[in-house]
């Protein structure tokens, strides 16, 4: 029988039970397996891959070496060494959406910091006013409306600006208002009542010294703002005096060691603390309302010479309110134009003030506001009309805030102008658009009996430019709506997500050991 070399899986195979293997003697050589050379690879590949596996393992042990010592040589802040407190006063979210859409470029610098809310109601209602606002900000507790760093029992409170006093910081106070006003003032004095402005200013200058460390006569190395008047007395001859008592103000401290100075010049000048900078004698302008060569400063201005000077071989850091005040008086006349400036310039404040503290890697920096003002709606119906938009460029044309707008209209009448064309030439000269129809100078003039009443006339003027914006205001006071909170720099995490107005000053008081119990305690001895 003729036999071949073909192959079948049944024929020539022995199987040996002991070792259980086939016995593949008989199979012919092209089906034969070298098992030796197998074995050999898988040795060489087998060293291959521990030799990998070490020099990937040498390499995550030498960067956890290297992150290690860099962390050793570069520790992780634990607490501020500077803090810096924005409040822009009456700065809603409606008006944070109106400059970004205005500002033409999508967003502002604020965005980028934004990391929550506050909630704003005050201890006798749900609607704060500036005074309970900065009061919750500086003592951490909530107080009533138009109480000055004082508890609900009208008994003082100590804040963060004392404390960071006692332990040796340097502080200041800036702002687009008098500095004895709300929001500064609930930083630096006690009062049962706002409106006591002539001895929140002596308390400023002379009761704040009592949380002074070391050999300084003052406390404050930093006041620039308005509200001259309330600090020049009435012996002197150089300012308008507000007071009605017999404290010099300007005498006082000029006799502390202060640099007094009352213009934009001089303050651009000035290199050395401490400073008092009064560029107003209550309210500073809007900056829709600068000039050229202006005699006042901006914000930014008065913001970049306080750091400068604060920040100037200091060992033991600063504590420094900023006030972007005039976004509130914008929003109580209903004046969209000049506020949505005043958005513009506290964006480039805090745009300033981020990246310094980015820079400087030691501050942490808070931006808030006290409660929103006017109830800005963006989009309203006009004329029973409603359109889903808003014409912001209309209220960037506008060139002046109505109070200025109101204040020429107002002298033109007294001497002797009709009220309908001096009204029309007014708009017109200053930005709105031709023609201004008879209806709305009617809108102008049926607010009040506005030929007695600037307020009124600023009013109407604002109703005539928000029908053609679209926008609308609900109220010339202050709304209860959530505000929100930006953050920069060192801790900045912490003031994440809603809180309590109260939490954002108790935040700062536990990062930097202030211990605002002892300083209430001392304040009421």
């Amino acid at each position: 029988m003729h036999h071949d070399d073909s192959y079948s899986l049944n024929d020539d195979i022995d199987y040996n039970p002991l070792t259980k293997q086939a016995q593949s003697s008989h199979i012919p050589s092209y089906y034969q397996i070298d098992t030796s050379a197998i074995y050999k690879s898988w040795i060489f590949y087998g060293v291959v891959l521990l030799l990998v596996f070490a020099v990937v393992l040498s390499i995550l042990l030498g960067s956890t070496l290297i992150v290690v010592l860099v962390r050793q040589s570069s520790p992780i802040i634990s607490k501020p060494k500077n803090i810096i407190f924005m409040v822009g006063d009456g700065f809603g979210p409606a008006s944070q959406t109106f400059a970004r859409v205005a500002s033409g470029n999508g967003s502002l610098a604020l965005d980028d910091y934004f990391v929550g809310t506050s909630r704003t109601y005050s201890s006798d209602s749900t609607v704060t006013d500036s005074a309970a606002g900065a009061t919750a900000f500086a003592c951490g507790l909530k107080s009533y409306n138009g109480a000055i760093g004082v508890d609900p029992q009208g008994k003082p409170c100590g804040t963060i600006l004392e404390a960071a006093l006692q332990k040796g910081m340097k502080t200041g106070l800036i702002s687009t208002t008098f500095l004895s006003d709300a929001t500064p003032a609930s930083f630096s004095a006690h009062a049962g009542l706002r409106s006591s402005v002539q001895e929140i200013a002596k308390q400023q200058i002379v009761d704040l010294t009592n949380f002074v460390v070391g050999d300084k006569k003052y406390a404050l190395d930093v006041m620039l703002g308005g509200g001259r008047c309330y600090i020049a007395g009435k012996a002197q001859s150089d300012f308008t005096s507000c007071r009605t008592d017999d404290f010099e103000g300007i005498k006082e401290s000029k006799a502390l060691g202060y640099n007094f100075i009352s213009n934009r010049e001089d303050l651009l000048k000035v290199d050395s603390l401490p400073i008092m900078g009064l560029f107003a004698d209550k309210k500073m302008r809007y900056n829709i309302d600068r000039t050229e060569n202006d005699p006042e400063p901006t914000l930014l201005e008065m913001v970049k010479k306080g750091i400068g000077l604060l920040s100037k071989s200091n060992p033991d850091g600063f504590f420094l309110v900023i006030e972007g005040a005039r976004i509130d008086h914008a929003g109580h006349s209903n004046d969209i134009s000049a506020q949505v400036r005043e958005v513009f310039h506290y964006n480039e404040v805090f745009k300033y003030v981020s990246e310094w503290a980015n820079e400087n890697k030691e501050t942490l920096v808070v931006s808030t506001a006290d409660h929103e003002t006017g109830g800005l709606t963006l989009g309203r119906a006009v004329d029973g009309v409603s359109l889903y938009t808003f014409n912001y460029t209309v209220a960037l044309n506008v060139n002046k805030s109505t109070e200025v707008m109101a204040t020429d209209i107002m002298s033109k009448l007294n001497q002797g102008s009709s009220f309908n064309d001096t009204v029309k030439s007014v708009l017109i000269s200053n930005g709105l658009s031709s023609p201004i129809s008879d209806f709305e100078v009617y809108i102008a003039q049926s607010t009040q009996d506005v030929r007695s009443n600037v307020t009124a006339l600023m009013l109407g003027l604002g109703e005539i430019i928000n029908r053609r914006v679209r926008v609308g205001f609900s109220t010339v006071a202050h709304t209860g709506v959530d505000v929100n909170v930006y953050s920069a720099g060192v801790q900045s995490e912490k003031f994440k997500g809603n809180q309590e107005n109260t939490a954002l000053g108790n935040k700062i008081a536990a990062m930097m050991d202030f211990d605002l119990k002892a300083i209430t305690e001392k304040l009421n001895e």
